[in-house]
């Protein structure tokens, strides 16, 4: 697919409508695999609230006929110690174009758009049951560093992180495979003792917060 062109959705004639209409048909496979991703029932003013003040909005377009055929959204923000970082998520490609390589060309834009920014890393998430989203994560360089749960879903989901910037020791840990094993396993034991899939707290939790209350 040849045609296929990327920009910022304000840079191209879509609408918040289109975009989410996409999204809907793109994570319908999900609902098939029982997973409930909040996507699948995302309202045009939810998703407006989720780009929110830091988020942009990246979309794929046939061209020729004008098909929009992908989405993505990505966020820079700050971590607690000021350091300048990519949040990447609701990336979206139609049935009817997947393995044409839109998802990676999507990546591709939102990493260069970070590395021009001065990101120094890229943070992403997506179900421990999505194995199509987690090779995809792998095969482009993303490495496991957590596990997460959210409210109103019924699966945990991991986080990765890949590292854009690599001058200083403690960055280049996190393009050591080692150290992000070793990372993610302390995040899971703490995710797993306090938190359900469904993200409601667990019972032992529960206690906990009641006797530090």
């Amino acid at each position: 697919m040849s045609n296929i062109v990327i920009k910022q959705l304000g840079e191209t004639p879509y609408s918040y409508r289109d975009v989410v209409g996409l999204i809907h048909a793109a994570f319908q496979e999900r609902r098939e695999e029982g997973l409930l991703f909040s996507c699948l029932s995302i309202t045009e003013d939810e998703f407006r609230a989720k780009v929110g003040d830091d988020g942009v909005v990246f979309v794929a377009f046939d061209l020729e006929d004008g098909r929009l055929l992908g989405t993505s959204v990505t966020h820079q923000r700050k971590d607690k110690k000021g350091v300048l970082y990519g949040y990447n998520e609701l990336l979206a490609v139609h049935p009817d174009a997947r393995r044409c390589g839109i998802a990676s060309s999507m990546l591709k834009t939102r990493l260069d758009y970070h590395r021009q920014a001065g990101s120094e890393y890229v943070l992403s998430d997506t179900a421990s049951g999505a194995t199509s989203s987690i090779r995809y994560h792998l095969k482009n360089g993303f490495k496991i560093i957590g596990l997460r749960s959210f409210p109103q879903t019924n699966y945990f989901s991991y986080l990765f992180r890949i590292q854009l910037i690599k001058e200083t020791f403690g960055q280049r840990l996190y393009a050591n495979d080692f150290f992000c094993r070793g990372v993610y396993l302390l995040s899971a034991l703490r995710t797993r003792f306090v938190r359900r899939a469904d993200g409601r707290y667990t019972r032992l939790a529960g206690l906990f917060i009641k006797r530090k209350g």
